[in-house]
């Protein structure tokens, strides 16, 4: 299974006792240009659960996840960044810089695009 963006995408937040990452891609702001709008803007996350390793750059300008065997997320087709995690899911919401759902677990996605 698959996923792609071309959104910018950055490592979001990482906690080891809870063995979840997320990499969002923020809403726009309106008072700032951007050479490509985001329809819809809003926050996309990817969160992935039961993190064992993660071998990624802090960001990515679009983004191409695959999973293969065991539980590893390929980024980007290159055979260095990737996460063994036991699942990944993509979620819309309208949370601003301030929120995810590791800092607040009773904060929930307005839409899940895919589990992967």
């Amino acid at each position: 299974m698959k996923y792609q963006s071309n959104r910018k995408f950055r490592i979001w937040h990482y906690i080891v006792s809870h063995s979840t990452l997320i990499i969002r891609s923020e809403k726009q702001y309106e008072d700032v240009e951007y050479p490509v709008k985001y329809d819809p803007n809003c926050t996309l996350d990817i969160e992935l659960s039961g993190v064992e390793f993660i071998s990624l750059p802090d960001s990515f300008d679009g983004l191409k996840i695959r999973k293969e065997e065991n539980g590893i997320y390929r980024f980007n087709e290159n055979t260095e960044y990737y996460v063994k995690a036991s699942s990944c899911r993509i979620g819309v919401s309208q949370f601003d810089h301030t929120q995810d759902r590791i800092s607040d677990s009773s904060l929930k996605y307005d839409e899940i695009l895919m589990s992967i």
